[in-house]
């Protein structure tokens, strides 16, 4: 249960350098909590006049999230098929199409044309990116729908170290989102929509479509926030820096019919310092090492703890388990996910239900209610009946020997008659 306050922080964090890249953010911003990864197989943004590209990982490399999701098991049971992800970032390159299915691309009325960045394609290959003889996305057999509500801008590389949101981020642009994938719902067969992105202030348009949304049985997936984190060689108290029991979940992640989700760090472990906590957060996910689909046709490594990818991993177990179970509604979708996550089920917990669990979560016998409450049966105890005397059984010879104490008693006092009688006997023959 989310718990009402103020509207936590959306803003960008330091600059990453790297010779002749940037790192693009994740989310709003950018996390420094990075795995040792080589740069040249890195998720990366060349910019000599705006235009970007990702270079290729090494033939070698591998999805370091298969393994912890246990994604080929998962695999056997759903791949997502026929299943539609509407994909709302700032949206996806068409030369992504050699490893991803994407279907009626749209953009809100206000963003750019050109692609500035590769935030959204990363996203929609981590949802449903797919390459032969490797994992890419969660769920390889879904299409996903780009929907366009932000631009990158050149201005973002000239505005990390100013902690400036992603140009037209707005929770309005995300509300028109929603609408327009609800609008292609049918014809899509959209089932979720995936927003890894984020506004510091509720809006009643946004928690309308979000609504709206869970009504026509679609499962809102909203990344729950990376911590902006210090400037370079800022000094004094970090205002950002966690503290036990905050609530920092942004919007829409925190709305009650959202299933929110947060990031973990290469050992799994939650990194509080990394990513917003309170008790909005509903589950975690794996993403350092991940792979996925970048520009031009090829893939690439993300290499930082970040929201956006886990969100988009969710988003791609949520079509795993729409395909598996068709029938479902966004609740109960979103009960499955949270229940069989491993982990406590603590309102205080700072990564909610803790991490997803694919297999269990298509392959768990739940009872969950249509509104998607957990059924959660009564105890059965064997009912043990009052207790009785004990009734003798039958006897099948008291007759006889009634019988036979009455002739013993007779024959006894025969003789004992007799026995008086003897010497009256012996004194009558003398």
């Amino acid at each position: 249960m989310r718990v009402a306050a103020t509207a936590p922080s959306g803003r960008r964090g330091r600059r990453l350098l790297l010779p002749g890249l940037v790192l693009l953010t994740s989310q709003l911003w950018v996390s420094p909590a990075t795995a040792d990864v080589d740069e040249d197989e890195v998720c990366v943004v060349v910019r000599p006049e705006g235009d970007y590209q990702s270079r290729p990982p090494d033939a070698e490399s591998s999805s370091a999230i298969a393994e912890p999701l246990r994604l080929a098991e998962a695999h056997g049971w759903a791949t997502g098929k026929g299943i539609g992800v509407a994909v709302l970032d700032t949206g996806v390159d068409p030369a992504a199409s050699t490893h991803l299915s994407m279907r009626s691309p749209v953009s809100v009325p206000g963003v750019q044309r050109k692609l500035y960045d590769g935030h959204g394609t990363w996203v929609a290959g981590l949802v449903a990116g797919h390459a032969e003889g490797e994992v890419l996305g969660v769920a390889p057999a879904a299409h996903v729908v780009p929907i366009r509500v932000a631009d990158g801008g050149r201005e973002l590389v000239e505005s990390y170290s100013s902690q400036v949101a992603l140009t037209g981020v707005t929770a309005d642009n995300i509300a028109r989102g929603i609408r327009e994938a609800l609008a292609r719902r049918r014809a899509q067969n959209i089932r979720v929509i995936n927003i890894s992105l984020s506004v510091r202030e509720e809006s009643p348009a946004l928690e309308r479509a979000v609504r709206a949304a869970g009504k026509a049985g679609v499962l809102v997936v909203a990344a729950a926030g990376n911590r902006p984190q210090p400037e370079a060689g800022a000094t004094g108290p970090d205002e950002d820096a966690f503290q036990p029991g905050e609530d920092r979940v942004p919007f829409p992640a925190r709305y009650d019919d959202v299933l929110a989700v947060t990031a973990l760090a290469p050992d799994l472990s939650l990194a509080p310092s990394y990513v917003e906590t309170g008790p909005g957060v509903d589950v975690a996910a794996p993403v350092v090492g991940a792979k996925t689909v970048g520009a031009e046709g090829q893939t690439c490594l993300l290499p930082s703890v970040a929201t956006s990818w886990a969100t988009a991993e969710v988003s791609g177990l949520a079509a795993l388990v729409f395909e598996r179970y068709p029938d479902l509604t966004a609740a109960q979708v979103r009960t499955r996910i949270e229940a069989t996550a491993r982990g406590v089920t603590s309102a205080h917990a700072l990564d909610g239900h803790g991490m997803v669990q694919p297999v269990a979560a298509l392959t768990a016998e739940l009872d969950i209610g249509r509104d998607g409450r957990l059924v959660r049966g009564e105890p059965e105890v064997e009912t043990v009946p009052p207790l009785r005397a004990p009734v003798a059984a039958e006897d099948e010879l008291a007759d006889a020997r009634r019988q036979f104490r009455w002739w013993g008693l007779f024959a006894g006092g025969a003789l004992v008659l007799a026995l008086l009688l003897r010497p009256l006997a012996r004194r009558q023959q003398r």
